[in-house]
């Protein structure tokens, strides 16, 4: 008796973890909102002032630099200590008009994003 009870728990438990390991998720469903590098700077109103969103992105940044067409540094700022639901208010106004760089550094990575100011 005791040895059917004990073949009838070891089926169930196999047919249970098999059941549960059979289902793997997709990349796609574990990242939050379907998030790209692309969708994390965005504009306003104004062509001048741009939004970086913290919670977009799938890293902690620790840098944000702002550099010229010719490479030199306008801006660079350590965001490493901002909360990670910060909207970071870049303003080009001050620096005329242009193609801009920005990077977005983190200490796993860069994304880097070309901006056009007119």
């Amino acid at each position: 008796m005791q040895r059917k009870i004990y073949f009838s728990i070891l089926i169930a438990f196999f047919c249970s973890a098999t059941s549960a390991f059979s289902q793997q998720a997709s990349v796609e469903n574990l990242t939050p909102k379907g998030v790209t590098e692309d969708q994390s700077l965005y504009t306003g109103g104004d062509e001048k002032i741009y939004y970086i969103d913290f919670e977009d992105l799938r890293m902690n940044l620790s840098e944000i630099i702002l550099k010229n067409n010719q490479g030199t540094v306008l801006l660079k700022d350590d965001v490493f200590d901002l909360p990670v639901n910060t909207i970071y208010e870049l303003d080009l106004s001050q620096y005329g008009t242009g193609t801009f760089e920005v990077e977005l550094r983190s200490f796993t990575g860069v994304i880097r994003k070309t901006i056009a100011v007119e």
